[in-house]
């Protein structure tokens, strides 16, 4: 996915809200001219069939992440959810009734990566049989968690909008997102991990399975999101890690990050009957009582 076109999942929620909010300053005037601009350079450039995914999920998912905002702009993760959740039904629905198959946005896309390879691998002399295996084995794991990509990047796009958006607005609708470090989520999320699994475990077929592994997918990044957000919680300013000690695990986890990913995993899975985040209540005072 070109970033070009993934911006718009941010790019588009800004530019409406503050449309929606009103335009009071000259910073919010030139913020809107910014993205309009962008807006017709890019519908204008030609695309294909994974582009057009993209910019009719991108504008599905504008439209209902405002809507839910301004009905209950403090609800903001229930907002993304409905925003990203409207947009992938409005996305299979209109591709549905296009005829748009699998098969077609499977090839299109491959063709896109392969061609997006050549052309780096040319620039920087990285070829030869294993490289072309290696990158074969790269695109189609790519390919095949194409849905589940794009859902994670609309997410990602609207929370990066709402936070530029709260510091662009002169008088924005709603407030500032709560700390990460407070990022729980519904414990019914956790249905999302357990049904894929028993699809993949079970002979379900390979359609079923292919939507299994895209699910699985994003609510695996949901949950390693929340154990990030549990180590954050320990390593506040107030605790005795600190950021110091945030900013040395986040290093760490670079040389170690398929270990890291799923610490973290297991960290947001457990939280989900401990609480750990959950500060323990003090035991009443018996001063003054007798033994």
């Amino acid at each position: 996915m070109a970033w070009p076109d993934v911006i718009v999942f941010a790019l588009g929620p800004i530019g409406v809200l503050l449309l929606v909010s009103g335009l009071r300053t000259t910073r919010e005037r030139l913020w809107l001219s910014a993205i309009l601009a962008w807006t017709v350079l890019w519908l204008v450039q030609p695309g294909g069939i994974t582009t057009q995914i993209i910019r009719g999920g991108g504008i599905m998912v504008t439209g209902a992440f405002v809507a839910a905002v301004v009905w209950r702009p403090e609800r903001l993760g229930r907002n993304v959810g409905v925003a990203v959740a409207a947009g992938l039904a409005g996305t299979l629905w209109w591709t549905w009734l296009l005829g748009v198959t699998w098969e077609r946005i499977e090839f299109a896309l491959t063709r896109a990566t392969w061609a997006a390879y050549r052309t780096m691998a040319n620039m920087t002399a990285f070829d030869g049989p294993s490289a072309n295996e290696d990158a074969a084995a790269g695109i189609a794991l790519v390919v095949k968690f194409f849905p589940g990509l794009t859902v994670l990047a609309a997410g990602a796009g609207i929370l990066v909008a709402w936070a530029v958006y709260q510091r662009v607005a002169h008088r924005p609708i709603g407030g500032p997102a709560p700390p990460f470090a407070g990022f729980r989520g519904s414990d019914h999320l956790l249905w999302g991990l357990v049904v894929p699994l028993a699809i993949l475990i079970s002979p379900a077929g390979d359609a079923l399975d292919l939507v299994a592994v895209n699910v699985l997918l994003v609510f695996g990044i949901i949950y390693v999101t929340r154990g990030a957000a549990i180590l954050t919680w320990f390593m506040r300013p107030k605790s005795p890690l600190g950021l110091v000690g945030l900013g040395l695990v986040a290093v760490a986890a670079l040389f170690v990050l398929p270990i890291a990913g799923s610490g973290l995993l297991l960290l947001g899975i457990v939280d989900t009957w401990i609480d750990i985040r959950r500060r323990p209540v003090p035991p009443p005072s018996t001063r003054g009582e007798l033994p």
